[in-house]
């Protein structure tokens, strides 16, 4: 009843935008991929089904109503980032497979963890390594960091209904903050990234490459890393302060999983390597994308992943699906100039204003819009194209615009227990009601913007970006 609820309203939607008078200025082929894209989007909400599935029905729907031609439409399958997050996916599939995700961050945790902040800072660390090589904060966040956090309030002596206070509390909230800026800090540490930056290859002819990123990332990373841990311990304090429990149970958790073993190995010098290239790319001349596809080559030779590994990554596949779809709707709205009429109408509003005070605008908006969408994804497709114009035809430094929304893109992952993959899984500890954890999100949310907004922009003045 539900799932042919949510088909109807995402149809209506459809219809009526399809049906609806032509704006002056917009071409009916735009007006008609917008209906088509605003459909799909709305799918993406109301429909409780994959985003791949809803995706499929998005593109057919275009092609079959002539809004988009077939060849168009797949265009977007062949996007070379696309491909890279595609590549990424196994490499998460090689960490979990091996467990050298877990490893490392256990590893890390009986080295400082001592004290529950040292613990805190511990998990924050091993999810930033991670993210290198792991394009999704539910499999990075859910699948190797969280069963390490929950072991860890168990050793300390800190359950939902027994001493929540004592550690639970702050270290579920901990790393959870910490998530929704650990997605920006590498292209590759969440699959929206992509999007984002097609975006700005779209609307304003600029590329940037993994190391372009990760640079742009270094600062507002590390104050990232090192103030949100501290500020939640502040926001949820822990009654128990040192913890040398936390360190002998991670030993013991590193002693079950027995020595290192020879793939492993393999794989940590495949992930070392390709970082390495990754970063050099601009002296080396080997893109991203054929560093990601030469990697997993290697981990299939050396036997870390089989083919049937690969077949079985779904979460490439899927989001191969739904991200080649949208990259190849959003193209299409800019060629066919909707874009540009969009930001025009909309810049109007900040006619006379400093750009400054566009961005900071616009980055608030940005960042609370995602209140309304019960997905990080569906936020980012349905505002960064939008957001990004205005502030481009406002007249804000291009990469300061692109950048700032992509890693505001983000964080509002913190907000609630519904706006990306792992905070349900958080949420569902049983640590918190849910106006505590609308409370806590609120209020860091405002570390994380102001991160972003202050760190970010005199970074990459400082770094020659604007």
């Amino acid at each position: 009843m539900k799932k042919n609820l949510g088909f109807l309203i995402t149809i209506a939607i459809g219809l009526v935008l399809w049906f609806s008078p032509i704006p002056q200025g917009v071409t009916a082929e735009a007006w008609h991929v917008l209906a088509v894209m605003v459909a799909t989007i709305a799918g993406f909400i109301f429909i409780p089904l994959p985003v791949g599935y809803v995706a499929i029905f998005g593109i057919t729907a275009a092609i079959l109503f002539k809004a988009l031609p077939l060849k168009v439409a797949l265009a977007g399958f062949s996007n070379s980032l696309l491909w890279l997050i595609v590549m990424a996916f196994m490499f998460s599939r090689a960490f979990l497979k091996t467990g050298l995700g877990e490893r490392l961050s256990l590893k890390i945790l009986s080295v400082i963890g001592d004290s529950t902040l040292k613990v805190a800072y511990g998990l924050t660390i091993s999810g930033s390594i991670l993210a290198a090589g792991i394009p999704s904060g539910t499999a990075r966040a859910g699948g190797v960091i969280y069963p390490i956090v929950r072991s860890m309030c168990k050793a300390l002596d800190s359950e939902p209904d027994h001493n929540p206070n004592r550690a639970g509390r702050f270290l579920i909230q901990s790393y959870f903050q910490s998530e929704a800026f650990i997605s920006y800090l590498f292209m590759t540490a969440m699959a929206g990234n992509v999007l984002v930056m097609q975006y700005a290859k779209d609307l304003a002819n600029l590329e940037m490459t993994w190391g372009g990123w990760a640079l742009a990332a270094l600062l507002p990373g590390i104050a990232s890393i090192a103030l949100v841990p501290l500020a939640v311990y502040f926001v949820v304090p822990p009654t128990l302060k040192k913890a040398p429990e936390a360190k002998i149970e991670a030993k013991k958790m590193l002693d079950a999983m027995g020595p290192i073993s020879s793939k492993e190995v393999i794989l940590c010098v495949i992930f070392l390597l390709s970082i390495a290239l990754w970063m050099l790319g601009d002296f080396t001349g080997i893109g991203s994308t054929l560093v990601a596809f030469i990697a997993v080559c290697a981990m299939l030779y050396f036997g870390i992943l089989t083919w049937d590994d690969v077949l079985g990554e779904k979460g490439a596949w899927d989001t191969l699906i739904w991200m080649g779809v949208l990259v190849c709707m959003a193209g299409a709205l800019t060629e066919k100039g909707f874009m540009v009429w969009l930001g025009n109408g909309l810049g109007s509003i900040f006619v006379g204003a400093d750009w400054w005070v566009v961005a900071l605008a616009i980055a608030i908006f940005f960042n609370y819009t995602q209140y309304a969408f019960a997905s990080s994804t569906a936020h980012m497709v349905a505002l960064y194209g939008a957001c990004l114009t205005v502030m481009l035809g406002a007249g804000c430094p291009p990469l300061l615009s692109i950048l700032m929304l992509a890693f505001i893109a983000n964080t509002p992952a913190c907000l609630t227990q519904y706006t990306c993959g792992f905070a349900p899984i958080f949420f569902n500890a049983g640590y918190f009601t849910n106006a505590e954890w609308w409370k806590i999100g609120f209020i860091l949310s405002w570390l994380h913007l102001a991160i972003v907004v202050v760190f970010g922009s005199i970074w990459w003045k400082l770094i020659g970006l604007w």
